[in-house]
């Protein structure tokens, strides 16, 4: 799946990760306020779609540079630069494949958008140079899929 899933209508997805967010003590919010957050989220449109890869989209990052672009991160590690209003796609780095799903990315503050902190599935932090297309690993255990990675970057 690419940035935008097709399949699901944007309520059935809205109302999955709404169940998800307000159960248990939190479904009294959910009935109370369900109805008006349903009518808000109907009123939104979708401004455009694109497959980026041909695996699936796990994360996205915005450039504070470049605020009409960002960054996406593939399930195999791939990231590249989205331009959705030009619909121009730039490849950055060239992932790994299995186990180098990037579940989250950041662009490092005051590096004009040249430094990207990730943090992928195979339990790997690394910091990419996007000029010069290099990386330092910060951290790695070499064990993939023994403790699901979690990190806030």
């Amino acid at each position: 799946m690419g940035l935008c899933t097709p399949f699901h209508s944007k309520r059935s997805i809205f109302w999955s990760s709404f169940h998800r967010q307000t159960s248990g003590h939190h479904a009294g919010v959910r009935e109370a306020y369900g109805w008006k957050l349903e009518s808000e989220f109907s009123q939104l449109k979708l401004h455009g779609g694109q497959r980026l890869f041909d695996r699936r989209s796990e994360c996205v990052a915005w450039l504070p540079e470049e605020p009409a672009s960002l960054l996406a991160g593939s399930h195999g590690g791939d990231i590249c630069k989205w331009a959705p209003s030009t619909g121009s796609i730039k490849s950055l780095v060239a992932g790994k494949g299995k186990g180098g799903s990037i579940i989250q990315m950041k662009v490092l503050p005051n590096s004009n958008g040249s430094k990207l902190v990730t943090v992928s599935h195979d339990q790997c932090i690394k910091v990419h140079d996007l000029l010069s297309g290099t990386y330092d690993c910060l951290h790695n255990t070499g064990r993939f899929n023994k403790i699901a990675p979690s990190c806030a970057v």
